[in-house]
């Protein structure tokens, strides 16, 4: 009988820099909890080459039928390619069953980075290989690449090491930091279309809004001064100004607006948008307990994150 075999990695949410991170500028992101955790083990003699199972997934194919017939989500549809396509470069000729027992992933690219990770994690266990984060990396950045795969080295780099990593175009690092009193609110409805077309015209423009996208990326650099000195206050300013130009962008709604500033007025020292989670994420230096109270109101759901 094949041995379990658990990995894992990072999923991760934009502190500064937001949609500046996909265009090649400066940004900061922090990996959070809840980690994707992997159980991998090979499966022999069945039909069955690929069984993915998850909080709110479960799915069989079998390798001589990789197209997927059933109505499933472009982020799963996604993992599964990924999953093929790497048994096969690897010359496995056995079928992976893979189970995430307690993770529901986010449907963003920072949830395709972190299982690509804790997967490729897993094949170089089954064969034995000793991997550094370097190689790790480099070899995910490759793939992604290849398979035409939108991601960005911040989130990637996150999903390897966990901590805060802070991406320039010279480099990226990962900071041994923690922020604590990180409140995230994930909103109900999906992204507002006038919001969806808004990003759609700042992708394919991006030279037009250089110089907004620069100061989204000057202001991830002056956000890890910060927090290195643990001026919380300061951080909480970058934030909003963050907010403001993301706002300018036309990447905010009215609802999430009036969110961010109800949690102002609650006592947040910062409040934004995040797209890639359709979330609001606010600073609160030990005042989550009144913010939470006054934003239960809202009925949102809310999860503390702490960093990782």
């Amino acid at each position: 009988m094949s041995k379990i075999i658990q990995t894992r990695a990072f999923q991760s949410i934009s502190l500064l820099g937001d949609i500046a991170i996909d265009l090649g500028y400066d940004a900061m992101v922090i990996a959070v909890k809840p980690e994707v955790i992997l159980n991998c083990k090979k499966v022999t003699g069945k039909t069955s080459f690929l069984h993915l199972q998850s909080v709110n997934l479960h799915l069989e194919l079998t390798q001589s039928t990789p197209v997927i017939q059933s109505k499933i989500s472009p982020l799963f549809r996604q993992l599964i390619d990924i999953t093929h396509t790497l048994l096969l470069q690897h010359n496995l000729p056995y079928g992976l069953d893979i189970t995430m027992p307690e993770c529901e992933l986010q449907n963003n690219s920072s949830a395709t980075m972190a299982y690509l990770v804790a997967l490729y994690r897993s094949i170089a266990d089954i064969k034995k290989t000793k991997l550094s984060k370097d190689e790790l990396l480099q070899f995910c950045h490759n793939f992604l690449l290849d398979r035409k795969i939108e991601h960005n080295l911040a989130t990637l780099t996150a999903a390897i090491n966990g901590g805060i990593v802070y991406f320039s175009k010279q480099s990226s690092h990962v900071e041994t930091l923690n922020i604590n009193d990180l409140i995230i609110y994930y909103l109900p409805q999906t992204k507002e279309t006038a919001v969806k077309k808004a990003y759609k015209h700042i992708k394919t423009s991006k030279e037009r809004y250089k110089d907004n996208l620069a100061q989204l990326g000057k202001l991830s650099a002056l956000g890890i001064v910060a927090l290195n000195k643990k001026d919380y206050l300061k951080f909480g300013e970058y934030i909003n100004r963050t907010q403001k130009l993301l706002t300018d962008f036309g990447l905010v709604s009215e609802t999430v607006h009036k969110l961010c500033i109800q949690a102002m007025l609650a006592g947040a020292l910062g409040a934004k948008y995040c797209l890639d989670l359709n979330a609001v994420l606010l600073i609160c230096d030990q005042k989550g307990v009144e913010i939470k109270s006054a934003l239960m109101k809202l009925d949102l759901q809310v999860q503390d994150l702490p960093s990782v």
